[in-house]
């Protein structure tokens, strides 16, 4: 049996990562597997513990931090995010594909575990795009919209620098965008 490979895909909040993340994880030759983050923010409506994330407590997570328990994990907007290690390199070893959807710093940490990880990272055609998204959820006040904004700007400049990412995607309109990363996974993995 083959390893299977990690695939590490980011893009900033509000960008179509999670609709388009759907379209390629239910390809059953990709064998992908989605991998399930930890955090410490508050559960939206319409998501499921253990399935969009493992909800847990600011403590439970600095625990798991203490004991090197993670691939990578940020603090992010007063929130940790990160992905636990084992379950990761065990899915791996048994030949599955995994798909990290995780911020750019946390990219900067898997790379220097994994350096061979594919790296994709979801564009918005121009940043106003980004800010009616977000301000279209209505999850968020016009603080927290202008501070996932400001972060936004400084994702997308970071990930552009040195070549970090290998493959970039505009998701200009969702068919366009999820043919692109379908192809882009195709190519990568089979």
């Amino acid at each position: 049996m083959s390893k299977g490979k990690l695939i590490v895909y980011s893009g900033p909040s509000g960008v179509g990562k999670g609709t388009l993340r759907e379209t390629i994880t239910s390809v059953p030759e990709f064998k992908l597997k989605f991998s399930v983050s930890w955090t410490t923010r508050p559960i939206r409506e319409g998501e499921v513990d253990s399935v969009h994330y493992h909800f847990v407590t600011k403590e439970q997570f600095k625990k798991a931090i203490a004991q090197d328990k993670f691939l990578e994990w940020e603090k992010y907007a007063d929130n940790y995010y990160g992905t636990p290690l084992a379950p990761v390199l065990e899915a791996m070893e048994n030949g599955d594909n995994i798909l990290l959807e995780i911020e750019v710093k946390g990219q900067k940490q898997v790379l220097t575990k994994i350096p061979d990880a594919i790296t994709i990272f979801i564009l918005p055609p121009h940043i106003d795009v980004l800010r009616n998204r977000l301000s279209s959820r209505n999850t968020e006040n016009e603080l927290t919209l202008e501070t996932r904004i400001n972060i936004a700007e400084l994702e997308i400049e970071e990930a552009k620098e040195n070549n970090r990412y290998k493959h970039f995607i505009v998701n200009v309109d969702f068919e366009t965008a999820k043919k692109e990363l379908r192809d882009l996974i195709e190519s990568e993995l089979l």
